[in-house]
């Protein structure tokens, strides 16, 4: 069990900057920090690039919550140094989808002061068997199952702070991400029915609208609605090749 002041993340085939802690460390101590948002960068195994700064406005609560919720800012708790206290309470989840959402959005609430020290320290792998990846439509459905119980723990907390109502565009847009795991499917009227009975209230194209997701994710949204998603994925990755 961690007993340090402060805690870190790292997935078992991911690695950090040999100098990040004393860093990370340093600079929460200078700014009385609770937590310290950090960029990271990606690997395939071949080649490694850097992320492009997250642009974290951590004087403002709202703001954090907002971007974790909406995908502005990665809810992983790989991206962050955590004082440890800030874990007290909190409700675990238990689910292997959108855990670390779960567990970071908690966190930020409890927190006093968050900094952000824009260096990429982190070095993620991108392994394409992972867990997160496609795989077969019961692989699919099962990982939409699990990220819907810890999207409800999400849900939870933000009705017993009362500020569910707050955060309702980011919530359709985090609902909408969650049909997205059957996306590939759509065509199997079995796959169809669960898709359209995940979150029902989310099937207005208006409440899409107003939602916070990025205009290719609503479009490739408007064509699950309209059951050509494929079709439409098989033209999306023409356009890719063209343009190579």
């Amino acid at each position: 069990m961690a007993s340090g002041d402060y805690t870190v993340h790292c997935d078992s085939d991911d690695w950090m900057d040999v100098h990040a802690i004393k860093e990370l460390y340093t600079f929460a101590l200078s700014g009385h920090y609770d937590m310290v948002f950090y960029d990271f960068y990606r690997s395939d195994g071949v080649s490694t690039y850097a992320s492009a700064p997250r642009k974290v406005s951590t004087n403002n609560k709202d703001f954090l919550m907002s971007s974790l919720l909406c995908g502005r800012l990665m809810g992983s708790l790989c991206g962050a140094l955590i004082k440890r206290s800030l874990y007290d309470g909190i409700t675990f989840p238990r689910q292997n989808m959108n855990e670390d959402l779960a567990t970071i959005i908690q966190l930020v609430w409890n927190s006093r002061n968050v900094g952000y020290l824009m260096k990429p320290f982190y070095y993620y792998f991108f392994n394409p068997a992972s867990i997160t990846s496609y795989g077969s439509a019961e692989i699919q459905i099962n990982k939409l199952n699990q990220r819907k119980e810890n999207l409800d723990l999400i849900f939870t907390f933000l009705r017993s702070k009362g500020i569910y109502e707050k955060y309702t565009d980011e919530i359709n847009a985090l609902k909408v991400g969650s049909r997205m795991y059957l996306d590939r499917y759509m065509l199997m009227p079995r796959i169809r029915r669960i898709w359209h009975n995940t979150y029902p209230e989310i099937n207005s194209i208006t409440v899409i609208r107003h939602s916070k997701m990025r205009t290719l994710s609503k479009i490739e949204y408007f064509g699950s609605l309209l059951g050509v998603y494929p079709i439409f994925k098989y033209l999306k990755n023409i356009w890719k090749d063209l343009r190579k």
